[in-house]
């Protein structure tokens, strides 16, 4: 991982992940940034935006992407989720392409998820549901509407241990 952390110490994220709190990094191989050959165009303010996309503030093992699949997970970036689905192969899959290509790696703060490419924020970020709204009642009786329980959490402190 010597380019996520270069990137991560140029930007002054290294430090930041470092620190207490739970979180699941999705990184990037070497690979995957030799790949991506403009990222070395951007600035450290771009760079550190494309990386804190990479973050999601709470654990995420591969069995719960699995279980959120088709569907959407917080990243660091305010409303900009990383869409989560399966491929025809059963994988899960980042944004409609990345995979996770070594699962699970435990860490003292949170989780480490390897994937094979940078994840690229959408142009048209992925929502999530709308809410349902319940209808209005007529002489005492309601609606009967289905109720999901949420797949999302607040966001919280972030870091994580290199």
């Amino acid at each position: 991982f010597f380019t996520l952390c270069s990137y991560l110490e140029i930007t002054g994220l290294y430090g930041k992940l470092n620190s207490s709190g739970t979180s699941t990094l999705f990184a990037p191989n070497n690979d995957a940034f030799e790949k991506l050959a403009n990222v070395v165009d951007l600035a450290d303010d771009e760079i550190m935006g494309l990386l804190m996309y990479h973050v999601a503030p709470n654990i995420l093992t591969y069995n719960n992407l699995m279980m959120i699949a088709p569907g959407v997970v917080e990243s660091m970036v305010p409303a900009l989720p990383i869409a989560v689905s399966t491929g025809a192969d059963g994988d899960v899959l980042l944004n409609g392409n990345v995979k996770i290509t070594t699962p699970d790696i435990e860490a003292s703060n949170g989780i480490i998820q390897v994937i094979d490419q940078v994840i690229i924020p959408p142009i048209n970020p992925p929502t999530r549901p709308a809410p349902v709204t319940p209808e209005p009642t007529l002489m005492g009786k309601s609606s009967k509407h289905s109720s999901k329980s949420s797949k999302y959490s607040s966001m919280s402190n972030m870091s994580y241990k290199i």
